[in-house]
């Protein structure tokens, strides 16, 4: 499980292949299969998996199959959803909309990859710069 803790602060995309938990905060896009925004947690633009459940803060739009809000949980944006839990306690400002598939609306992230640097030199050979 990948997690943001109490304290940390994450500006940029969060791609993960296992479970995302925050705690902290972000500035970005959160994409996971399974998404859990704790109560002291709060999110600062899109979250997009599989399940997920917010009891903190999300300022932004939620793209889930299986979307829970929970009793601590505040939300301003849109919700697209298959299967949508409110629990009691919860604070939602935004529309609601049911899709058998949600994640396929969410808007296309592109990551760009780093060129390796290569000194001026062939890459392929062993640098002899010192580290």
């Amino acid at each position: 499980m990948f997690i943001v803790r109490r304290k940390i602060k994450i500006w940029g995309t969060i791609q993960a292949p296992e479970p995302v938990k925050v705690e902290g905060y972000v500035d970005g896009c959160v994409m996971a299969d399974i998404i859990e925004v704790a109560f002291e947690g709060t999110v600062q633009g899109d979250v997009i998996g599989a399940e997920v459940k917010v009891q903190g803060t999300v300022i932004g739009d939620v793209y889930a199959d299986k979307l829970i809000l929970g009793r601590g949980c505040h939300l301003e944006g849109e919700i697209y959803h298959a299967e949508l839990t409110l629990e009691t306690g919860a604070t939602f400002e935004g529309k609601s909309r049911r899709y058998a598939e949600p994640r396929k609306l969410a808007p296309v992230y592109e990551f760009e990859t780093p060129a390796p640097e290569t000194n001026g030199s062939d890459p392929s050979e062993p640098s002899t710069q010192p580290r």
